[in-house]
C-alpha cells in the first residue's frame, strides 16, 4: 500500500466504515480523489453506512460540502453535510434532492442499494 492508500485507510477504519473494512474501496477511491482533497468541492453519496462514511469525508475532505442519500438516514450534525432521507430508484425522490442541491456536484459516489436497476435510475437521473 503507498501513503495516500494508507492514510484514507487508516480514516476509514476509525470512522468504521464499511467502505474500508468490507468493500476495500479506499484502494480506488484514493487514486482519483487525492489530487482534490484540499479543494473547496462539493460532493454526493448515495448509501451512508449510518452515516460514518460521512465521518470518513469528512476527515478527507475538510473543505468540502457532502450531500448524502441514503433510505434509512439518520440525523448527522454538520454544517457542511446535506442529508436526504430516500430512495435512490424514486424518481420524484431524486427530483427533490436536484431541486435542493443548488451546487456543482464534482463528483459522485454509488454505494447505496446495490441493485443494477436501481443504481441506473440514479445514474441516468443525476447525469442527464
Amino acid at each position: 500500500m503507498n501513503n495516500i492508500k494508507d492514510e484514507l485507510y487508516e480514516i476509514g477504519k476509525q470512522s468504521q466504515t464499511d467502505k474500508i473494512w468490507h468493500h476495500g474501496y479506499h484502494r480506488f477511491y484514493s487514486l482519483f480523489l487525492n489530487s482534490i482533497r484540499n479543494n473547496n468541492i462539493k460532493m454526493l453519496e448515495i448509501g451512508l453506512d449510518r452515516t460514518n462514511s460521512l465521518v470518513m469525508w469528512r476527515k478527507y475532505f475538510p473543505k468540502a460540502h457532502i450531500y448524502g442519500i441514503d433510505i434509512d438516514a439518520t440525523i448527522y450534525d454538520d454544517k457542511d453535510t446535506t442529508i436526504f432521507k430516500g430512495d435512490q430508484s424514486d424518481k420524484k425522490f431524486l427530483a427533490t434532492v436536484v431541486d435542493d442541491i443548488k451546487d456543482k456536484i464534482e463528483f459522485i459516489i454509488d454505494d447505496g442499494s446495490h441493485v443494477p436497476e436501481h443504481q441506473l435510475i440514479s445514474f441516468n437521473y443525476l447525469f442527464k
